[in-house]
């Protein structure tokens, strides 16, 4: 379970500040709007819908440029949202945006067994008489394999089995 601030690498502090900083704004908007809302509720006896939706220009508290209460709360209420769903996504639910590479199982070569270029993809017959899977978008230096080919490549396990990725054709 990951926890906050746990990591020094500064690209995960960066991306911790990123999640922190928008929620600081956001609560302290807030907490002003609450201030503000309590503040005409009892000084100045207002109800609530005045409050959320009349310009208080020329107001002893004179927010400008013509916005309401209203645009306030969502201004504070926008970045607090999203950094609590960061947050919670994050390091409740586990969830790393920045996650991307692959766990290289091995590398290993083999022959291209069968290649259905119109779907763009096939299989790959490992050194060992297994047949592991490839995509088009995992092969290097070209777009397309053929039946028959050398290729080197790493595997990596899949929830749908081992996978190719990474493959080199092999020119001789």
């Amino acid at each position: 379970m990951p926890s906050f601030g746990s990591s020094t690498r500064p690209s995960r502090l960066i991306l911790n500040l990123a999640s922190v900083l928008p929620l600081a704004f956001g609560l302290s908007v807030l907490a002003w709007v609450g201030w503000l809302i309590w503040y005409d509720l009892t000084f100045w006896s207002k109800d609530v819908t005045r409050i959320f939706m009349e310009s208080r220009t020329g107001q002893a508290i004179d927010l400008g440029i013509g916005m309401t209460i209203f645009h306030y709360f969502m201004i504070g209420l926008a970045p607090t949202v999203f950094s609590i769903t960061t947050l919670v996504g994050r390091f409740i639910l586990g969830i790393n945006p920045r996650k991307r590479t692959k766990e290289v199982k091995y590398v290993t070569k083999g022959t291209v067994a069968n290649w259905l270029g119109k779907r763009g993809y096939g299989f790959i017959k490992c050194e060992d008489g297994k047949k592991i899977f490839v995509h088009k978008s995992d092969i290097q230096g070209k777009s397309s394999l053929s039946e028959g080919e050398e290729v080197e490549f790493e595997v990596t396990d899949t929830d749908r089995g081992p996978r190719a990725f990474k493959v080199k054709p092999i020119s001789e």
